[in-house]
């Protein structure tokens, strides 16, 4: 892939964008894993890889969507890969969120499957969606609450889940 217009935020890699995650649920699932993002001419690709011990799960905590973001302007339209057999994965605008996440004004979610654990998208499943006429500065805008993303992970081993946060310092 060629380098011209490309820049990638890690947002586990911490030290080097200044970026923090946290989580009241991570527990043993510690680190709970990355999103990325990539600028490929005037698209957005957008990666969110829970690590190998989780899975997204929709609960009322991320109003049933696995992936919560804001996008600052006019941006789109979004696209969403489809990474799981058998569920289809879309991006939805609204009003998401509460008093531990913040506003969000998008969301990645599957309109037909269980919410809970058995909604739960299999372990290893990445999400991947791709924001048309956009900037990487437009996709990573706080919200209310300093949050920049938050996922709604299932930690495997222990059963619990809750919600993952990335914020900036």
């Amino acid at each position: 892939m060629p380098n011209v217009g490309r820049a990638v935020l890690l947002i586990l890699a911490l030290a080097a964008v200044g970026l923090s995650v946290g989580s009241a649920e991570a527990g043993e699932c510690t680190p709970t894993g990355t999103v990325t993002l990539t600028q490929a001419g005037t698209t957005v690709d957008v990666i969110v890889a829970p690590s190998s011990s989780s899975q997204f799960v929709k609960t009322g905590a991320t109003d049933l969507e696995y992936f919560l973001f804001n996008i600052s302007g006019t941006c789109g339209p979004i696209s969403v890969d489809q990474t799981v057999f058998g569920r289809t994965l879309e991006a939805q605008s609204g009003a998401f969120g509460n008093s531990q996440s913040g506003d969000f004004g998008f969301g990645i979610t599957c309109p037909r499957c269980k919410n809970g654990r058995g909604g739960a998208l299999p372990v290893g499943t990445q999400i991947v969606f791709h924001v048309t006429a956009c900037t990487i500065a437009q996709l990573s805008v706080a919200n209310d609450l300093g949050n920049i993303f938050v996922a709604g992970l299932q930690c495997v081993p222990n059963g619990t889940n809750g919600i993952v946060v990335f914020t900036a310092p």
